[in-house]
């Protein structure tokens, strides 16, 4: 159906707080706990059938893990690494298992998938979340941070992480609208409307966009 509406990029939103289908081969765990069953996974052969057969009609296939939000399933393989709140379980951000985790991670998905872009997502964030773990809180004041900085701090090292692996980033447009450092060439998705403001915002600062 895409080919036939010269539809030629697949943003495939592979994982995300309910569920996490995508068959890691480092971290086998996350879908082993996070998948809604065994059958509603996708392992590397999947994701390699899918690329293959979007390759012979001429569609793209990026792959979107979204961190540190839209990640509360994980919670069920690695509580360990989590900010635990009410309602809303982002990755806790003063962790460093939680980069090494998210490198390892992401070193996996970047080979798998051959698109020079990989989506790594950043909206939604519940940033009100980590103002009531008192760890975060403390290792926050000990460094000067407030929650707005934890987040530039959590996408400063993730985009470190996604050039690393020959990768270009893009994300959603509230990383942006937060102020986030993003570096030269990151792809802003505005995805709420027209956002009129956001799009200036971004192309002036001559990122590219996808509206």
């Amino acid at each position: 159906v895409m080919g036939q509406n010269k539809f030629n990029v697949l943003h495939w939103h592979i994982t995300d707080d309910q569920s996490w289908p995508f068959v890691s081969e480092t971290f086998p765990e996350l879908s082993e706990k996070g998948a809604y069953s065994k059958h509603a996974i996708y392992s590397h052969a999947d994701a390699q059938r899918v690329i293959e057969e979007g390759y012979l009609r001429g569609i793209r296939v990026i792959p979107e893990f979204d961190l540190p939000g839209h990640s509360q399933v994980l919670n069920r393989s690695h509580p360990e690494l989590m900010s635990h709140c009410a309602n809303a379980q982002p990755l806790d951000p003063t962790l460093p298992e939680v980069y090494d985790f998210v490198e390892k991670l992401y070193q996996e998905v970047t080979q798998l998938f051959p698109d020079k872009y990989i989506h790594i997502g950043g909206d939604e964030v519940r940033l009100d979340c980590w103002k009531h773990v008192d760890s975060i809180q403390k290792w926050a004041k000990a460094h000067d941070m407030t929650e707005y900085n934890l987040l530039n701090y959590f996408e400063s090292i993730l985009t470190d992480i996604v050039a690393s692996c020959g990768k270009t980033p893009i994300v959603w447009q509230e990383l942006l609208n937060e102020g986030v450092d993003l570096p030269t060439g990151t792809v802003i998705d505005v995805w709420k409307g027209f956002d009129k403001q956001t799009i200036q915002n971004a192309t002036k600062r001559h990122y590219p966009v996808v509206i």
